[in-house]
């Protein structure tokens, strides 16, 4: 029978604190979100250095966390405390490197033309690994010094990409390029084999998603461009989104279409619960196969979203799948 085992190291002022029990511990991973999120529950009354876990451990502490079965064990989150709550347990609740770039301040500039690349090579910490997608930003306007993590929101709103990181990489792609991402893994899970029974999935084909995208632009002499994908269709949702970018009706369209990709998906959506291993990460793929449920069976989904758990009940992974890889 295997063994669960963890390991934590919190980085302090005073030098490194290890140990290798918790209460519990939830990670959550998400391509949507952003920011992961890790949640250590411990004893009041742990004891390091002769002294206690609270009187040791500060926010902004740097935290590293391992998880697997018999010390055999994977680095499930890095990241910094963003809070602690007292009490009986202590709960910390800690976030990625996004907490660094919620504190960096982008100062106050206009842009007459500047690349995703360009952008962030300007304003992202010294030495910061990325895989970037290339994406002309356009005319852009820095007002009211917003947080780094505050101008990335609005990277996601008006050219619908996405960030996370992974592996200390920063990461910043468009949904469309989920497929082509190199250096990740494909899992192959069996339904009701490793995975518990009590899987909820529903699979989606992209021409039975309803969605009407209208895109808007003002150009510099105020006049107006405005462009609906598909054409003359008018049928279910109606997303309007505008861009600072397109000059042209047909820059326009590519907008457009750009953002209808991102609904017009052939995907599965729900969860699938998955016991420690394989250790499963964002971004990852996961191959499907299933003796009742034909319409997955041998297709390969973008893993979407990890929460990872760890407790009483040992490890458990709850992955939510998203856009169909092949």
């Amino acid at each position: 029978m295997y063994r669960c085992t963890t390991y934590i190291e919190i980085t302090t002022a005073t030098g490194t604190v290890k140990f290798d029990y918790v209460h519990a511990l939830t990670v959550q991973h998400s391509i949507e979100s952003m920011t992961d999120i890790c949640t250590l529950t411990l004893p009041r009354n742990l004891n390091l250095k002769d002294k206690n876990i609270r009187d040791i451990i500060s926010v902004g502490d740097q935290v590293s966390v391992q998880l697997g079965y018999d010390d055999s064990n994977d680095t499930v989150f890095e990241g910094f405390i963003r809070s602690i709550k007292p009490g009986t347990p202590v709960v910390m609740t800690c976030e990625d490197t996004m907490y660094i770039l919620k504190r960096i301040k982008v100062p106050n500039k206009h842009y007459l033309s500047v690349t995703l690349t360009e952008f962030l090579k300007e304003h992202m910490p010294p030495g910061m690994v990325m895989n970037l997608a290339d994406v002309k930003l356009g005319e852009l306007r820095i007002v009211d010094e917003p947080t780094l993590a505050k101008v990335l929101d609005r990277f996601i709103d008006e050219y619908t990409l996405r960030f996370f990181f992974r592996d200390g990489v920063f990461y910043g792609v468009l949904p469309s390029t989920y497929a082509a991402l190199t250096g990740i893994e494909t899992h192959k899970l069996r339904l009701s084999w490793n995975t518990t029974d009590d899987y909820r999935l529903n699979y989606v084909n992209a021409d039975d998603i309803e969605v009407t995208i209208k895109a808007k632009a003002i150009l510099k002499d105020n006049t107006k461009l405005e462009v609906q994908e598909p054409e003359g269709k008018a049928d279910g949702d109606v997303r309007t989104y505008f861009s600072d970018t397109a000059t042209t009706k047909d820059e326009l369209r590519a907008f457009a279409q750009e953002k209808l990709k991102s609904y017009k998906e052939e995907r599965v959506d729900g969860t699938v619960t998955v016991f420690g291993l394989p250790y499963i990460r964002v971004a990852d793929r996961v191959k499907l196969f299933s003796d009742r449920d034909a319409e997955f069976n041998e297709k390969t989904f973008l893993v979407k979203e990890v929460k990872r758990t760890f407790g009483d009940g040992g490890i458990r992974q709850v992955i939510t799948l998203g856009v169909k890889i092949s």
